[in-house]
């Protein structure tokens, strides 16, 4: 079975399964070693730093801007259930 994308690039589930695998196994290397990288857009790094800079920042304001950013949400909950 093969999957086509917009960009009609064929890829096959097992080339699908080969790429979450990679992907899976960075995010355990960040979380083993404690180097994480969020390649997220800076002004989405920005709101949460200047939220979080807030004495009296409610947590759903903060997740509210993490949402926006869905990488980031990824990595956030992947490390929550580590």
């Amino acid at each position: 079975m093969t999957i086509t994308s917009t960009a009609t690039k064929t890829y096959s589930i097992e080339d699908a399964k080969k790429q979450c695998a990679a992907f899976s196994a960075a995010i355990e290397h960040e979380l083993a070693t404690g180097e994480f990288v969020f390649p997220t857009s800076m002004q989405a790094a920005v709101k949460v730093r200047r939220a979080l800079d807030e004495p009296d920042v409610s947590m759903v304001s903060v997740a509210r801007i993490i949402g926006l950013e869905p990488l980031l949400s990824v990595k956030l909950l992947r490390m929550a259930n580590s």
